[in-house]
């Protein structure tokens, strides 16, 4: 039996996908900085583990020091965001905290959810909560 949970990014018909399982078996890893913030250490855990409950196989979460080949779910800011400064991640804080939002993009075989981590703010989760919805 086939099983695979695929994220369509399609342009047309034949579009990219970004694969997340295949087989019952993991297409993806999660990666979260070496040390990572509680909200993108709780996004990272809560991602794996309902695709765990979707699809009956567990994404690897990695640290950004050593990331494997293959497609990455970058959960949060790490080493790998911060070498696209155009994945514009929300962050910080204003007098009238407005700031809190989140992002879901992908580029080739790397999905990035991330968001405004500072202060009372969410985003990350936020992000990783969005993407699973549209699962």
């Amino acid at each position: 039996m086939t099983v695979g949970l695929s994220l369509g990014l399609q342009i047309s018909l034949a579009g990219p996908r970004f694969t997340l399982v295949q087989d019952e078996r993991p297409a993806a890893s999660i990666v979260i900085a070496a040390a990572p913030d509680q909200n993108s250490r709780e996004a990272a855990a809560e991602l794996q583990r309902y695709v765990r409950r979707i699809t009956g196989a567990e994404l690897p979460i990695v640290s950004d020091e050593h990331p494997p080949a293959g497609p990455l779910i970058l959960v949060g800011t790490n080493r790998l965001t911060a070498q696209r400064p155009d994945w514009r991640i929300p962050f910080g804080l204003t007098p009238k905290l407005r700031e809190e939002g989140f992002v879901i993009l992908c580029h080739g075989d790397r999905l990035l959810l991330a968001g405004n981590d500072a202060g009372p703010y969410y985003g990350t989760r936020y992000a990783v909560a969005e993407f699973l919805h549209r699962l």
